[in-house]
C-alpha cells in the first residue's frame, strides 16, 4: 500500500521511517513550510514576561514547543506545562521540564478535562503557538474565567504547488493529512493541478474535527484516527486493511 505523506519536509522523517517499519510504501508531498517568526530583541523580553507570570502554559504543537526552549530557558523554567499531546511532551522532557498531557484522545477537549483546568477563574493561561490555528482552546479557557495570552511563535506557509510536480506523481492508495492547515493546502493543491479525482481516495486525518474539515472540502472517504499520532495513523490504516480484507471476502462468499 502506497501512502502520500502531506507533513513539513523536516517533520516527516519519523513518520516515513514508521510507516516503512509498519510495512507500508511512501511517497512524499510536503504542502506546508514552519517558519519561526522572527523576535526583536524587545518582543523576546515581553514574551518571557509573559510566560513567567503565567499560572498555566500550554503547547499546543510539537513546533510551538521546539519555538518556545529559548523563552522558557530565560523565564527560569516557568511551570507548569502542558501540551496536547506526547510528542509534543517529548519536547519538553528531553530539556528537563515536567509535562502534563490528557489521557486517552490527544486534543484540546480532553487537555480540558484535567484536574487542574476544572477551576481557573481568574488564573492566567498562556498558550504557545502558531499564527492562526484553532480558537476552541482559548474560548473554552476564557469562558471559564481564565485570562487567556497567546505567544505566536511560527506561520504555516503554504509551498509553490507548482513546484510541487503532482501532475506526474504516481495515484497513491492513501492520503495522509495531520492538521486542518494541511488538508486545505491538499484540497487547494489537488483542485490547482486538476488532481481533484484525487478527492475521492481514502484520506486519513487526526481527529473528528479535521474530518469535517476534509469532508467540508470535498473529500469523499475520509477517516479519522483515534490519536495524532504515528501510531494512531498506522492503526487507522490497518484497521481500514482489516476492513477492506473482510469486505472482499464477503463479497468473494456472495459470488
Amino acid at each position: 500500500m502506497r501512502i502520500l505523506v502531506t507533513r513539513p519536509k523536516n517533520q516527516a522523517t519519523q513518520l516515513v521511517d514508521d510507516l516503512h517499519s509498519a510495512g507500508y510504501q511512501t511517497h512524499c508531498l510536503p504542502l506546508l513550510s514552519i517558519v519561526p517568526i522572527p523576535f526583536s530583541d524587545r518582543e523576546i523580553s515581553q514574551s518571557v514576561e509573559i510566560i513567567k507570570s503565567s499560572d498555566k502554559i500550554i503547547a499546543v504543537s510539537a513546533n510551538a514547543a521546539r519555538q518556545s526552549l529559548v523563552l522558557l530557558e530565560q523565564a527560569e523554567n516557568a511551570q507548569p506545562l502542558f501540551s496536547i499531546g506526547p510528542s509534543t511532551a517529548d519536547i519538553f522532557r528531553e530539556q528537563g521540564y515536567e509535562v502534563r498531557i490528557p489521557a486517552g484522545s490527544f486534543n484540546s477537549e480532553t487537555l480540558l478535562k484535567l484536574p487542574e483546568f476544572a477551576s481557573i477563574k481568574g488564573q492566567t493561561v498562556t498558550i504557545l503557538c502558531g499564527q492562526g490555528g484553532r480558537d476552541y482552546l482559548e474560548e473554552k479557557l476564557a469562558d471559564s474565567g481564565a485570562k487567556v495570552r497567546r505567544v505566536e511563535l511560527y506561520t504555516r506557509e503554504p509551498l509553490d504547488v507548482e513546484a510541487l510536480d503532482i501532475e506526474r506523481m504516481e495515484i497513491p492508495d492513501v492520503l495522509t493529512a495531520m492538521s486542518g492547515d494541511t488538508v486545505e493546502a491538499l484540497a487547494r493543491a489537488l483542485d490547482m493541478t486538476g488532481r481533484g479525482e484525487w478527492k475521492s481516495l481514502t484520506l486519513v486525518v487526526p481527529g473528528k474535527r479535521v474530518r469535517a474539515i476534509a469532508e467540508g472540502l470535498g473529500f469523499d472517504q475520509v477517516i479519522a484516527a483515534d490519536k495524532p499520532t504515528t501510531e494512531g495513523l498506522i492503526n487507522a490504516l490497518r484497521k481500514m486493511q482489516k476492513k477492506s480484507g473482510n469486505s472482499s471476502a464477503s463479497d468473494s462468499q456472495a459470488v
